[in-house]
């Protein structure tokens, strides 16, 4: 049995060590509340463009700081129904 090579062992350290502050400013930010249905009822549904343009910034936060995209996906679902949501969806979990 070989020893633990230090650059293995300081590379899967440091893997640990950002996914665990992605996670912490995640719950520290107001960026999960805005992940539930009462947030998108009184600041996306029916609230147009600006409302469109709204989710799909916070969705691509979202999931650039390492929120599922199902998540979002199911959001745009809910918000736009079936195909704009569908394509907002898409565009907020890719762009």
């Amino acid at each position: 049995m070989s020893a633990v090579k230090p650059r293995i062992f300081f590379n899967g350290l440091l893997l640990i060590t950002t996914l665990v502050g992605l996670a912490y400013l995640f719950q520290a930010t107001s960026l999960s509340a805005m992940l539930d249905t009462t947030w998108i009822d009184q600041e996306v549904r029916g609230k147009g463009l600006s409302g469109e343009l709204l989710f799909i910034g916070i969705g691509a936060l979202a999931t650039a700081l390492g929120a599922p995209r199902q998540v979002i996906s199911f959001l745009a679902g809910y918000a736009f129904d079936l195909v704009l949501g569908t394509m907002l969806g898409v565009i907020a979990t890719v762009g």
